[in-house]
């Protein structure tokens, strides 16, 4: 890995981790984890509470195309 590309992906590291921090689900207070799939490509998974109304509403949808 280059020198260059090395920033690229420490810029695009900080981003990612700026934006994980901030995201709040309206609805609850969510928790929020920033996973690394590979250089540069990132994955925020929230964890809603059980009393989310976008949760209960997304979890009823998946359960009922089961």
């Amino acid at each position: 890995m280059t020198r260059r590309e090395r920033r690229a992906a420490n810029r695009a590291r900080k981003g990612a981790q700026q934006i994980a921090e901030n995201y709040q689900c309206p609805d609850c207070q969510s928790e929020n984890e920033l996973e690394e799939l590979a250089p540069c490509v990132f994955q925020l998974n929230v964890r809603h509470d059980d009393t989310c109304p976008w949760y209960r509403a997304h979890r009823a949808e998946i359960e009922g195309n089961e």
